[in-house]
């Protein structure tokens, strides 16, 4: 988490995009995207409307673009539930990370932040175990081709 209260999923590299995933899979975004303009990157920006039509018009590029957006949908999903289950560890090892902030260390302050350590958690062996049952299915079945 930045100053700001943010999270840094990535950087846009040169002849990056972003915006595909929520308009071609018609799911709203639950990121912002800030460009630096201290850098010499241009940023060429299409309206979601004349995007989705310049698609409409090259199908095969749509079909293209839509497995893409799909790919990178869920390589985004993942990397968030690793740098979220890195946050949650570091503040089930060391509570009071999450207490810097804090002005005042009220008994009520204090059992909120262990609810919350615990919930963290919690939500770790909760990840934990459903990996290990994926992994389970998948040796079950065997390779997929």
């Amino acid at each position: 988490m930045n100053k700001n209260g943010m999270y840094e999923y990535g950087l846009v590299q040169e002849c990056g995009y972003f915006g595909d995933i929520s308009i071609l899979l018609q799911s709203p975004s639950e990121y912002s995207y800030f460009n630096n303009p201290q850098t010499d990157t241009a940023l060429l920006a299409l309206d979601a409307k004349l995007f989705q039509q310049i698609c409409d018009s090259h199908p095969i590029a749509k079909e293209i673009l839509t497995a893409r957006a799909k790919q990178r949908r869920e390589m985004f999903e993942n990397y968030k539930t690793v740098i979220l289950l890195k946050y949650m560890r570091a503040i089930t090892k060391n509570p009071q990370i999450a207490m810097q902030n804090e002005q005042k260390t009220s008994e009520r302050v204090i059992k909120c932040q262990n609810t919350k350590v615990a919930l963290f958690g919690c939500f770790i062996k909760q990840y934990e175990l459903t990996r290990s049952m994926r992994k389970l299915q998948r040796e079950e079945n065997g390779p997929q081709e």
